[in-house]
């Protein structure tokens, strides 16, 4: 995003919340668009746009939205249809009927992320060689847990400004590296 189209957004938020920024100094307004400037730089205008346009619809503060709660809403706008652990849960619990002796097929058929969360053909194989009730206990709840927090952990990277991800897997592939 562009600093005119930060400027736009900002005569939006201002228009929306006056009073925010009654007694802002021009210095102040300068080093606001600065700041939102650069923590949007890398994102679609047309997303940060609907973002604050969505946080004046439904939130009923009379304070200016802040940075990360507009991040917050491109995230739940950008990924609408991120399946839940319960929902992730009911298509694994599935696949285990049919993954006693084709499990790789079952394990292909499951979307990326509920894979991610089983982890491997194999390891689908295993739990439909299970006992029923320890798969609709025990084996549930360690991947409903599992699945929710890797979810969580990929959201909140996902709102992570460009240059921190790439720190991140900077660093990641250089531990890789060193671990062997």
């Amino acid at each position: 995003m562009t600093k005119e189209e930060t400027r736009d957004v900002l005569r939006v938020i201002r228009a929306s919340y006056p009073h925010s920024f009654n007694k802002m100094s021009v210095d102040d307004k300068k080093d606001l668009l600065a700041v939102w400037s650069d923590m949007f730089v890398n994102d679609d205008p047309m997303l940060v746009m609907t973002a604050v346009k969505s946080y004046i619809r439904s939130n009923p503060s009379q304070f200016a939205p802040s940075v990360g709660q507009i991040v917050d809403l491109m995230s739940k706008l950008s990924n609408p249809n991120t399946i839940d652990a319960d929902t992730a849960w009911n298509i694994v619990y599935k696949a285990l009927s049919n993954s006693g002796y084709q499990a790789k097929e079952e394990f292909a058929k499951l979307p990326p992320e509920v894979q991610a969360g089983v982890g491997s053909p194999d390891q689908l194989r295993t739990w439909a060689l299970m006992d029923v009730s320890e798969v609709q206990t025990v084996v549930m709840s360690m991947f409903k847990k599992g699945y929710s927090t890797r979810i969580k952990e990929k959201r909140e990277f996902d709102k992570l400004p460009d240059n921190a991800k790439n720190l991140i897997s900077g660093l990641t592939d250089s531990k890789k590296l060193t671990n062997g």
